[in-house]
C-alpha cells in the first residue's frame, strides 16, 4: 500500500493541456543552471586524462599539416576513422554495427588508395609498361598504351573518391557512440 494518498488514479489519462500548461517552479528554475553548471565541471575533470591522450595522439598529424595540400585533410580524416575503428573494437554495441564498422574499414582502404596517389604506376604495372620505356622518347605504340593507363587510372581515383563521399554521407551519421 502506498503510504501517500493518491490524488489521481494511475490509469486515468492526464489531458494534453496540463502537460504544455506545467512549468518548473521559481526554485527548479533557479537550481537547474546550477546543477548543469557543476555537472560540466564534472565532465570536463572526468574525461581530462582522455582528452590529453586523444591530443597526444593527434600532435602528430597537426605538427606535420601544411595549409597548401588536400592530402593533409585526408590524414586527419584516415586517423580519426582509424581511432573510432579501433575503438569499436571486435563488437559494436547495437544491431547492425559490423555493417557500420565495415563500411569504415572500407573508407580506410579507399582513403590510403587516394593518399598513396600511385594509380598511374598500378596502370602501368598492368598494361606492362617497362619505366625504361617512359623515359625514351615514345613511339606511337607506347604513347598510345600510356595515355589509355593514365585514363583508366584517371577513372579509378575518380570512382575511388566518389565511392569514399557516398560512403561517408550516408553512413558517417551512424558512426557515434
Amino acid at each position: 500500500m502506498w503510504p501517500f494518498p493518491v490524488k489521481y488514479d494511475p490509469n486515468e489519462l492526464i489531458p494534453m493541456n496540463e502537460i504544455d500548461d506545467w512549468e518548473p517552479s521559481r526554485f527548479q528554475k533557479m537550481w537547474w543552471p546550477i546543477c548543469r553548471y557543476f555537472e560540466d565541471i564534472y565532465r570536463q575533470i572526468r574525461w581530462f586524462p582522455a582528452n590529453i591522450l586523444r591530443l597526444i595522439s593527434y600532435l602528430p598529424i597537426i605538427w606535420q599539416d601544411r595549409d597548401w595540400d588536400y592530402a593533409y585533410v585526408l590524414y586527419i580524416l584516415q586517423h580519426k576513422l582509424r581511432r573510432m575503428h579501433k575503438r569499436w573494437g571486435s563488437s559494436p554495441r547495437y544491431v547492425g554495427g559490423h555493417k557500420d564498422k565495415l563500411n569504415m574499414r572500407q573508407c580506410l582502404i579507399i582513403l590510403n588508395r587516394i593518399i598513396k596517389d600511385d594509380y598511374i604506376s598500378r596502370e602501368c604495372d598492368i598494361a606492362y609498361i617497362p619505366d625504361v620505356e617512359l623515359n625514351k622518347v615514345w613511339d606511337k605504340k607506347w604513347g598510345k598504351k600510356f595515355h589509355s593507363a593514365a585514363d583508366r587510372a584517371r577513372e579509378k581515383e575518380k570512382a575511388d573518391w566518389d565511392s569514399l563521399w557516398i560512403i561517408l554521407s550516408k553512413e558517417l551519421g551512424k558512426w557515434w557512440d
